[in-house]
């Protein structure tokens, strides 16, 4: 198990997200050194419209 912070985070959106429900398909990539990244694709009803990415600090747990 790891536990994680954002290091930070970036939102790019092609246009205004549609209706109440987000869809987000995730990938989460780790390293051996504690580093990795999270990309994520978003989309609505209508299709996908932006994405995310997140770089990871990662500390091992337990």
């Amino acid at each position: 198990m790891r536990t994680f912070i954002n290091g930070d985070l970036t939102v790019s959106l092609a246009r205004e997200p549609r209706g109440e429900w987000i869809f987000s398909d995730a990938d989460t990539w780790a390293s051996p050194d504690g580093t990795g990244s999270a990309t994520t694709r978003l989309a609505d009803r209508d299709g996908y419209f932006g994405h995310a990415i997140q770089s990871l600090i990662l500390e091992r747990r337990g």
